[in-house]
């Protein structure tokens, strides 16, 4: 295993960097520019291919891989959503050339944490390489936290009756082999209630594998639940099991499954049936033992009476049904749950904690991103705010839209949910200056979910606007 020859050899930085930088690229010669910048920086460099190697280098050290995706788009796809299925994921930076956002956007999707591009500039690769560590140092506090925690139910937190519901729920689907339908809204926590349901049941030593269907090119649907053969299409390089392979005996989660392509809606129906499978390009069946639990944005029984959606499969998932609340049916839990991720996040800053005021602008707050953009608030606020201070009201109010954290006394009579929404996604298109992609991370939303959004409340002409003016 080869290390990369140190462009600025003799160049010492004066501010050193402990950080291992792993290149993974086809040629080495692609990523001259990177390399070069990197030494300069004083980080430790290391060359890797997109297979094997890079996988291997992962599991024994801690760093930020970089991986081309220019020369070879499926390999470097491949090898990013390995890399996030690790007991571990190291920070992972997709390396795109400027013309080719949409290939950055989709590295994002499948589990990159960020992206460069090329030709490259330095204060772009200064500000890639600072997110990293600070997503780095989060992930390690939430871990330590973690790991002291009781194994049951570790993640859900709350009293309130709608949380009871879930519990009782995850109980009883436990203790069945049934498909699971989950509904509800973005950022409710379905794919925390489908790994509770593993966790439970008698396929907990088992994998648990997730996937998001609306994070796939129709034509990736198949390949990826299936697998394929070496050479069943182009950039088909090696044989690569699907993720029914990957779960077998244990639980595989499909998110969205309302975007699956019809042609790979046959397929999961026979897995489902009978258990087998074919890989994309392979002549022999192959059997699995798979408990499938699926997630929906959308109303599943209203597609099949579009034709968008096939009946036959919408009666196998529907088997077990449950409705995750959002977070809004959840009030009681807010606090609760606010001092649970500051516990989990804070590290070993114990002095660290919510004034009761914060916790009550909190607890004001409607939640469109729900669970999800509550977290990522609470990440926030520990990332910002300075040693030995607590977090206070106007900390929280710095952190949200105006128009959202108003004391309750201020609420005006009369305004809808929707127009709140509405207002606060304004808002964070204003400040992010129309970017979706920027938009939709400090909402704590999916993309996609955001666009369902701009469209509902006819936003897309100011969003347009905002771009023009950056």
């Amino acid at each position: 295993m080869a290390s990369w020859k140190n462009p600025a050899a003799g160049k010492r930085s004066k501010k050193r960097s402990v950080d291992l930088c792993v290149l993974c690229a086809r040629r080495r010669r692609t990523l001259t520019g990177l390399s070069a910048a990197l030494a300069r920086q004083g980080n430790r460099l290391q060359a890797a291919g997109r297979g094997a190697e890079a996988l291997a280098i992962a599991r024994r050290e801690t760093g930020i891989f970089f991986v081309d995706l220019s020369d070879g788009f499926q390999e470097g796809i491949d090898l990013v959503r390995r890399l996030q299925a690790l007991s571990e994921p190291p920070q992972i930076i997709a390396v795109v050339s400027a013309s080719a956002l949409e290939a950055a956007l989709t590295a994002v999707r499948q589990g990159a944490h960020d992206y460069l591009t090329l030709p490259l500039r330095e204060g772009e690769l200064s500000h890639v390489l600072a997110r990293a560590r600070e997503r780095r140092l989060v992930e390690r506090r939430s871990r330590a936290v973690f790991s002291q925690r009781p194994a049951v139910f570790p993640d859900l937190v709350g009293r309130s009756p709608s949380t009871r519901q879930i519990r009782s729920f995850v109980e009883k689907s436990s203790r069945a082999s049934l498909p699971v339908l989950l509904s509800g809204e973005t950022g409710t926590g379905k794919d925390l209630v489908a790994r509770l349901i593993h966790q439970k049941s008698s396929r907990v030593g088992a994998p648990f594998v997730a996937l998001n269907c609306a994070e796939l090119t129709a034509d990736l649907h198949t390949a990826q639940l299936f697998g394929y053969e070496k050479g069943s299409f182009t950039g088909a390089a090696e044989r690569h099991p699907g993720v029914f392979e990957t779960a077998d005996g244990g639980t595989l989660f499909l998110d969205e499954i309302d975007a699956l392509h019809p042609a790979s809606q046959a397929g999961l129906l026979r897995v489902i049936e009978n258990g087998e499978l074919r890989r994309v390009g392979a002549a022999a069946t192959i059997h699995v033992n798979v408990r499938v639990i699926v997630a929906a944005s959308a109303e599943l029984a209203k597609l099949v009476g579009e034709g968008k959606f096939r009946k036959d499969l919408f009666f196998r998932v529907n088997a077990l049904t449950f409705r995750v609340p959002s977070l809004r049916e959840r009030a009681r839990d807010i606090p609760d749950l606010a001092q649970y991720f500051l516990e989990r996040l804070r590290g070993g800053r114990r002095e660290l904690a919510f004034a009761r005021e914060a916790l009550g602008v909190l607890a004001a707050y409607p939640w469109p991103g729900n669970v999800r953009e509550l977290r990522n608030l609470v990440e926030r606020l520990v990332l910002t705010i300075p040693a030995g201070e607590r977090i206070t009201a106007a900390d929280v109010r710095g952190h949200l839209a105006a128009a959202l954290a108003r004391p309750a006394a201020e609420d005006p009579v009369g305004e809808t949910l929707e127009s709140v929404e509405k207002a606060h996604i304004v808002k964070i298109l204003e400040r992010y200056h129309g970017n979706k992609t920027r938009t939709a991370r400090g909402l704590g939303i999916s993309l996609r979910n955001l666009y369902q959004k701009i469209n509902r409340y006819k936003l897309v002409s100011a969003a347009q606007e905002m771009r023009k003016r950056a």
